[in-house]
């Protein structure tokens, strides 16, 4: 028997004893993942036993992984990760509190907006830090249909179907906040524009647009180089959507400061590199309001 065919038959022995016999379940379960740490079904039908080693006793969330999450994926196949459901949670929470400290330095904090949005949530891995915080406060968008319903049905966040086309994608009620992380880092820059002005429309009056970009610090970082302002790959991490709709993108600071000028004259904005991951950067935008409100 090969060593992935033993580990399966570890797990399947573990999901027979279950419900008759949790702790040695989960025995066998930690077997299975010290051997293949990114086995999400053991990981998953650990936290469903609820056993002590289980990542929702000490992160206070719902840790359940889906099968399908690209995110998840990236961090179990990347170079040198050893735990890669740790970082996956974990990286999630890391996210929270970049927020947190941003939205803090900007003078306002994350629990003073009544209403806020996630969008394109994907499965939920900075989703799942946000449901408890915020309660029926949050409501999340995401383009592929089984996200949809995992944000929903396991996460039990107010989700929405996105769409391609901006002008078909609405809520139901307008948010304070509006987020969306590592959505522009992958839309092809002659996409902005419409985007941009959808998300300004949907938000409620003061509200904040929040987004994060690949500009200049991604640029230099990932050694990425430009014959213009702007350069997209039709390629991500992403198996769920074709590159020319989901694929990487980078576009210098000077670039976008100038897109969001044009677009919304007189607003606040305000940019902060690196603020998320390894060089995102973040921008604010808030319509309407006077650069130094």
């Amino acid at each position: 028997m090969s060593a992935s065919a033993e580990y399966e038959a570890l797990y399947a022995e573990a999901e027979a004893l279950a419900a008759s016999d949790p702790a040695a379940a989960a025995r066998l379960l930690a077997r299975v993942l010290e051997a293949e740490p990114a086995h999400v079904r053991a990981h998953n039908l650990r936290e469903r036993i609820d056993f002590p080693s289980s990542f929702r006793r000490w992160m206070r969330v719902e840790c359940t992984i889906h099968p399908d999450d690209d995110i998840f994926r990236f961090f179990a196949q990347y170079p040198g990760c050893r735990d890669p459901i740790r970082a996956y949670l974990s990286d999630g929470w890391r996210s929270l509190a970049e927020l947190m400290v941003l939205l803090e330095r900007w003078g306002r904090p994350l629990l003073s907006f009544a209403k806020v949005h996630e969008f394109a949530a994907g499965f939920g891995r900075f989703t799942r830090h946000l449901a408890p915080l915020l309660g029926e406060r949050l409501s999340a968008a995401e383009i592929v249909p089984e996200a949809v319903h995992f944000l929903r049905e396991r996460l039990g966040v107010r989700a929405v179907p996105s769409d391609h086309d901006p002008e078909r994608f609405v809520l139901e009620e307008a948010p304070e906040l509006l987020f969306a992380l590592s959505f522009f880092t992958h839309l092809p820059p002659a996409r902005w524009r419409a985007w941009l002005l959808r998300f300004a429309k949907l938000l409620a009056p003061g509200g904040w647009l929040l987004i994060s970009t690949h500009g200049d610090a991604a640029i230099a970082e990932y050694e990425v180089e430009l014959a213009a302002d702007d350069f997209f790959l039709a390629d991500s991490e992403s198996r769920a959507l074709a590159g020319e709709d989901y694929g990487t993108t980078f576009l210098r600071d000077r670039a976008i400061a100038r897109l969001l000028s044009e677009l919304f004259p007189g607003a606040r904005i305000e940019h902060a590199p690196r603020a998320f991951w390894l060089a995102q950067d973040a921008w604010l935008i808030v319509p309407g309001a006077g650069a130094c409100d």
